[in-house]
């Protein structure tokens, strides 16, 4: 019982050490987004969902819910408003 609660820790560490990496490099290291200069519109009344949705779609962003988790982190979710917003190319959130 003690050696598989052992494992069972092990794999969780594991986890959750995989998935830190993951949001650190999507966050921090990914730097191939945009590819090009990008312009949004972000219309009025957007959530920040919608916003998130709108830069993925666009390829600002590689991962939505990355980039929402990031915001939340850094308050930045409740700066977001309408506008039109342009996106040098590899520019990233750091």
């Amino acid at each position: 019982m003690m050696r598989a609660l052992k494992w069972l820790f092990a794999l969780i560490l594991i986890a959750v050490i995989a998935g830190g990496a993951w949001f650190a490099y999507t966050i921090w290291g990914d730097r191939s987004h945009p590819q090009t200069a990008q312009q949004i519109i972000v219309p009025q009344g957007s959530s920040f969902r919608d916003i998130a949705l709108q830069l993925a779609n666009a390829g600002i962003v590689s991962n939505a819910p990355a980039f929402r988790m990031y915001a939340k982190m850094v308050h930045g979710d409740t700066a977001a408003h309408a506008g039109a917003f342009r996106f040098a190319p590899h520019q990233t959130a750091a």
